[in-house]
């Protein structure tokens, strides 16, 4: 299992590159599998609502977020609309001191998003608010090399 890689190090602010046919499936598939861990049961006491494949060490566009009861892996997501609107909260984040800091940050209210599923390859829209739509935006951000200690 690959470990959540912390603040110090420069891949976490680096460009992840899209996923694409060439992309190794064994490497997706075993990202998957460590990320889906992750969400599920959480790390370092903490509870995990998403995780980038950049923050186990690999900077490619691939998340995996909590959804309902379920692990969402999305491959190359991409924010495509938003409400305008922003609102304060509190956040933390498991690359980032083993996420025992929180800091402020504004996200949007509501997102849509456009991906590819990882488990059937199918497009995907979803449209987000609360915990999931700053959840999208939180690891989408990651994929920017945007922590939310560098947020603007």
């Amino acid at each position: 299992m690959r470990e959540i890689i912390q603040q110090d190090d420069p891949i976490l602010y680096q460009l992840s590159e899209p996923v694409t046919a060439d992309t190794d499936e064994n490497l997706l598939f075993d990202l998957v599998n460590d990320m889906t861990y992750y969400v599920k049961n959480g790390a370092f006491d903490k509870g995990c609502a998403g995780l980038s494949a950049v923050q186990l060490g690999v900077p490619i566009c691939l998340i995996v977020v909590a959804y309902g009861a379920e692990q969402l892996a999305l491959i190359n997501p991409r924010i495509i609309a938003t409400d305008g609107k922003t609102s304060p909260s509190h956040e933390a984040c498991m690359s980032l001191f083993h996420a025992t800091q929180y800091y402020d940050v504004r996200r949007y209210k509501i997102v849509k998003v456009s991906a590819t599923r990882f488990d059937n390859k199918q497009p995907i829209t979803i449209k987000a608010r609360d915990l999931l739509g700053r959840t999208l935006q939180h690891e989408i951000d990651h994929l920017a090399g945007i922590t939310i200690r560098n947020k603007k």
